[in-house]
């Protein structure tokens, strides 16, 4: 059975590496049974978990054991089903409008939860973190607290504040290598921290002003918003390569398995080697 199953997925496999010569029938062949099988499968889940489990065994349940409740878990259970249900109507031509309210009701909703949560989580947090992140390294705690919290306990309260109180006191009370040489480690580690904070605040605030579109971008803010796009840019190309990365790795992956899983495991079982 192993042995089937080996040549089942090399089979499918070099199906799909057909295609690197050309688009040919048994490339389309995998392809259908491949999306053939996830449809059929999403279809199952969704009858048995969207239909048995939230409409059918509650009202069964309601039904053998009443409940003052009843009337209400009925019409939460059987309403939306029949809502939805519209949908099904897109196949008869005479009815096919009436497709459009389930689908606009989802459309609305979706859009609506979606887009709350979206500022939420990738505009109203981010802004928080990055200003919060900023503020910070510039006057708040510790850059050892945040950047290396085992060396951290050892040195507290390394800020800003606590760079410029050191700079002024070897200035003008004390002249000595030592204090000089610890106060240079110092703003070496702080410039470094404030340079990464400051690099995230600009691409942030610069991004989010290649996106106004109230009005027309002339001076400075169409200035600003070019730097936006060299940092989108920058991500894309980054995001990109993980992608083609990542993709190459499932494809040396894949031949790995051809190699050694497939032949090699044909080859021991045919001859026992």
């Amino acid at each position: 059975m192993e042995i089937v199953s080996l040549w089942v997925i090399a089979f499918f496999s070099l199906c799909i590496f057909s295609y690197l010569y050309r688009n040919n029938p048994f490339y389309k062949f995998a392809i259908h049974v491949i999306l053939g099988l996830m449809v059929g499968y999403m279809f199952l889940q969704q009858v048995t978990i969207g239909l048995e489990q939230l409409v059918v065994s509650p009202i069964l349940e309601e039904l053998g054991q009443p409940s003052p409740d009843a009337p209400d878990i009925l019409i939460q259970r059987v309403l939306p089903f029949l809502v939805a249900s519209l949908i099904f109507t897109i196949f008869v031509p005479e009815r096919r409008w009436l497709s459009r309210i389930p689908i606009g009701l989802l459309l609305g909703y979706g859009m609506g939860y979606m887009l709350t949560k979206s500022l939420e989580a990738d505009v109203f947090k981010q802004l928080n973190a990055t200003l919060t992140q900023s503020i910070t390294a510039i006057s708040g705690d510790s850059i050892f607290r945040s950047r290396w919290p085992a060396w951290g306990q050892f040195l507290p309260g390394l800020s800003a504040l606590t760079v410029i109180g050191l700079t002024i006191f070897y200035r003008f009370r004390m002249q000595h290598p030592t204090i000089r040489t610890i106060i240079y480690i110092a703003l070496s580690l702080f410039i470094c921290s404030l340079a990464d904070s400051i690099m995230i605040l600009v691409g942030v605030l610069t991004v989010l002003s290649y996106f106004f579109f109230s009005f027309e971008r002339r001076g400075l803010v169409e200035e600003v918003s070019r730097v936006g796009l060299v940092f989108m840019m920058v991500y894309f190309g980054a995001v990109f390569g993980n992608t083609v990365l990542t993709r190459v790795q499932i494809f040396i992956g894949q031949v790995d398995f051809l190699v050694f899983e497939w032949l090699g495991g044909t080859w021991q079982a045919l001859f026992g080697g």
